[in-house]
């Protein structure tokens, strides 16, 4: 079994994806996140199974090994959730 819980699925012409894994790309090097590529038979067959209808998208393991679709969001780093202030070199007191 994999030792990511959490995986993009994504194809090869697909422009967002390569948007999306350069985003992800330390998570997928230090395996973090896996890449199941829907272009091959085994690819399309999990997302076809996992009720996957477009890429970029997002399935995770669970406890018995079995898909279940996840958000795109998951997979993505947090922003911060308050505005965050610039202070400028030439504001006036």
């Amino acid at each position: 079994m994999p030792e990511n819980k959490k995986f993009l699925v994504e194809h090869p012409g697909c422009g967002y994806c390569k948007v999306v894994k350069v985003i992800l790309a330390p998570k997928i090097a230090d395996g973090s996140i896996g890449v199941i590529d829907a272009s091959t038979q085994e690819g399309m067959d999990i997302a076809k199974n996992n009720g996957i209808v477009g890429v970029p998208d997002c399935l995770e393991l669970d406890e018995q090994g079995n898909y279940k679709p996840c958000s795109i969001e998951d997979l993505l780093p947090k922003r911060p959730s308050a505005p965050v202030e610039i202070e400028t070199s030439n504001a006036e007191p």
